[in-house]
């Protein structure tokens, strides 16, 4: 049986991910970024999620990415229970696409380290997670009142999905950065 992951490289990976992207969100949203009820706030919350998964998935637990990803997906919908069956099924699909997406961006960060990508993981984490949310929007747009609607939202989470994808990359990419030992004979 292997070891679990390091709980201590788990955090600070998670931290300063989730840290980072609250900080390119806020300079992308300004601070539309920390309201609750806007969707910017997925800078907080997806940004939070996505570095923990990215940080199990490299710790070397990627089942338990998979499970913080389906509570969140029921905590997510648990919320909006009584706002309506249309509400509550948009969201839910919205939560397992991005879930999944999520999933699947870890799998591909650890490939790419496994082969030996030192640094940039972190700048197609953006665009991956931009294709997720184009993937998801659709879900999310059954709850849209008209179709301008529903393309702002398509439009609004490409961007959305980049500004939480760079920003948790970058960070995580900084801690490995740290974290990691340099390769024999590399200057200090």
């Amino acid at each position: 049986m292997t070891a679990g992951p390091a709980v201590p490289q788990l955090l600070v990976r998670t931290a300063v991910g989730a840290i980072c992207s609250v900080a390119l969100g806020f300079l992308v949203y300004g601070s539309d970024a920390l309201v609750p009820e806007l969707p910017h706030f997925q800078v907080v919350t997806v940004g939070i999620l996505m570095s923990a998964v990215v940080a199990l998935w490299e710790g070397g637990a990627p089942r338990t990415s998979a499970l913080l990803v389906a509570a969140f997906a029921v905590q997510q919908m648990w919320t909006t229970v009584g706002q309506g069956w249309t509400k509550t099924i948009a969201l839910s699909l919205w939560c397992v696409i991005v879930g999944a997406g999520l999933v699947h961006i870890g799998l591909i960060w650890t490939l790419l380290d496994r082969r030996g990508l030192r640094f940039g993981k972190g700048l197609i984490a953006g665009p991956l997670l931009a294709g997720v949310f184009f993937a998801a929007t659709p879900a999310a747009a059954l709850a849209a009142t008209s179709p301008s609607q529903a393309m702002r939202t398509l439009v609004g989470n490409l961007l959305l999905g980049v500004v939480i994808g760079d920003g948790v990359g970058l960070g995580i990419e900084i801690v490995d950065l740290a974290l990691r030992p340099k390769p024999a004979g590399a200057p200090v």
